[in-house]
């Protein structure tokens, strides 16, 4: 009688959580994926995909109530309006965000639903683009999924998906500048970052600031030379020519003096601004732990009253600001452990994530001691 025998089965030497993320980290996604995840990891898995399907639906939901202007909305799809018009843009920042709010007004009609249409669409961007940038910077899809159930679920980024103001396309295209720069694998990685960055300074001037990450990125993550961040210098030309669009379209002469008249007048009107007490503004200091929120939406519903506010989720923020400020002080040591090797070792991927844009956030607003900026 021949006897069949079959060989043992052969566990692999790695810890079933090891093998979960190395397999995840090779690329592969989906069922398959969570099925080798152990049983607390795949709730945990189950209840991020939950945080931004829910973040989706709040965003969405009702968006076009109410009915009537709240905040800063009057401002912004006065002068949206007053491009598909072709009259003078009288708002305090430049067009690029008015010119995509009039799509929204294109599409839907002069009402609150298309005045708050293009915020929504950036404002689910950025749960895509939260998720891709935590997925590079960590290197699992994991981290995306935390990155991205995070902004789904902070009451901040909800609140300024559903209103029509620029600080949510501000954000989601300076967060797409700093995924192309870290992205980047050649000079023209290189220039989608900086047309980014040029459409993010279109927005507000603040947008410009998104240089200094995408800077960070090219030289501490990305694999490109050194010589390819001389592609940043097409910044001022995308936001020269976004500016003299929003002029040719509404009838001012748009020649480079008359531009330059233009922005020049705007600069000082902001800094003539800093001088005055706004009651909405916050000291930079006290950003991160969200010491002066504002109402960004207030509606009527009859004995009750709706807000939504710029208050984010306070153990996030806390928590963000705590390991920010733990970055910075990271960094002698690195400085001092790294020594002569080359500047890559002294950063990590997370950290240079930190480090430059909360440095380029605050630093000119502390220099300039204006806490009522609005830049």
């Amino acid at each position: 009688m021949t006897t069949i025998s079959r060989s043992p089965r052969v566990e692999s030497p790695l810890p079933r959580a090891r093998r979960s993320a190395a397999f995840e980290a090779s690329g592969t996604s989906g069922i398959r994926a969570m099925s080798l995840q152990p049983p607390l990891s795949r709730v945990v898995t189950l209840v991020l995909i939950a945080l931004i399907a829910i973040g989706v639906v709040l965003r969405v939901r009702a968006l076009g109530f109410p009915s009537n202007f709240t905040f800063d909305e009057e401002l912004f799809a006065h002068n949206a309006h007053n491009y598909l018009l072709g009259l003078r843009d009288d708002n305090d920042h430049p067009p690029l965000g008015k010119l995509l709010m009039a799509v929204g007004l294109l599409l839907f009609g002069y009402n609150s639903l298309g005045w708050r249409f293009i915020s929504l669409c950036f404002g689910l961007q950025i749960l895509l683009v939260g998720y891709w940038l935590g997925r590079t910077l960590f290197g699992t899809q994991r981290s995306g999924l935390f990155a991205a159930a995070f902004l789904a679920a902070d009451g901040f980024f909800i609140a300024y998906s559903r209103v029509g103001l620029l600080d949510g396309m501000l954000t989601c295209l300076v967060l797409w500048s700093v995924i192309a720069a870290s992205t980047a694998r050649g000079v023209f990685g290189v220039l989608r970052a900086a047309l980014l960055v040029g459409l993010a300074a279109s927005i507000k001037w603040s947008g410009a600031l998104a240089l200094f990450p995408c800077l960070a990125a090219c030289l501490l993550i990305a694999r490109v030379r050194r010589s390819a961040i001389l592609a940043f210098a097409i910044v001022p030309l995308v936001h020269v020519a976004v500016w003299s669009f929003g002029l040719r379209i509404t009838g001012q002469a748009s020649d480079l003096h008359s531009l330059w008249k233009v922005m020049a007048d705007l600069f000082r009107h902001h800094l003539e601004l800093g001088h005055h007490q706004n009651a909405a503004a916050s000291p930079w200091y006290t950003w991160p732990v969200m010491g002066h929120p504002i109402v960004v939406k207030l509606s009527q519903h009859g004995t009750t009253q709706r807000y939504a506010s710029s208050v984010g989720n306070p153990l996030l923020f806390l928590a963000a600001s705590v390991t920010v400020v733990l970055a910075f002080a990271e960094l002698p040591f690195r400085f001092f452990r790294a020594r002569r090797r080359p500047c890559r070792a002294v950063l990590t991927k997370p950290s240079a994530a930190l480090v430059a844009p909360s440095a380029a956030l605050v630093a000119p607003s502390a220099a300039l001691v204006a806490p009522s900026a609005r830049l």
